[in-house]
């Protein structure tokens, strides 16, 4: 079987299954997956950290990146099962990594300064996607929507919009709102 693009152009991502819209994220910014079964409470200051989950033996914080969605898109998903992404806190500029240990980590000490996972929905799959399919939100609108962690778009086959978000983006510039 050919392809029409050489693998050189071709990227994965995760798509994020919505009822109006989807979303991509950049692979390279999780190394696993976990059931978020039975997660912890956590009283934090921060809105969308309102759980902890266990990975390897170390306690996460679990960012609600649904209910974000959620809150921000005014989308929704139906119900079903959670999964949560481990997302490395040292692939985080400098800046973004001290500023996440400060407000998350002096809320609770045995949280580890590791890693965070992302709650998301299991209606996702990972897809090797062209990079030329990835278009630049039009520039008038540009600025402000990367500010707020949406770098791109994509219209499906389908005509539907997929956005391409950033995590490191969105959870620190949350964080510096103070949630």
């Amino acid at each position: 079987m050919t392809s029409e693009y050489n693998d050189k152009y071709l990227h994965e991502f995760l798509i994020l299954k919505w009822i109006e819209m989807d979303f991509i994220i950049n692979r390279n910014q999780f190394f696993d997956s976990i059931f978020l079964e039975e997660d912890l409470e956590y009283k934090s200051h921060a809105r969308y950290f309102n759980s902890l989950t266990k990975y390897n033996g170390l306690i996460l914080p679990v960012f609600d990146f649904n209910t974000f969605l959620k809150d921000t898109f005014g989308s929704g998903v139906n119900n079903t099962f959670n999964i949560g992404l481990i997302c490395s806190i040292s692939l985080f500029s400098k800046i973004n990594q001290s500023l996440y240990r400060n407000y998350i980590l002096k809320e609770k000490i045995d949280i580890t300064q590791k890693y965070l996972a992302l709650k998301i929905n299991v209606k996702a799959g990972i897809k090797r996607i062209p990079l030329s399919e990835i278009r630049l939100i039009p520039t008038g609108l540009r600025e402000k929507m990367n500010q707020e962690g949406v770098l791109g778009c994509r219209f499906t086959i389908k005509k539907n919009i997929q956005y391409f978000v950033d995590i490191e983006t969105i959870i620190c510039k949350f964080l510096r709102e103070k949630g």
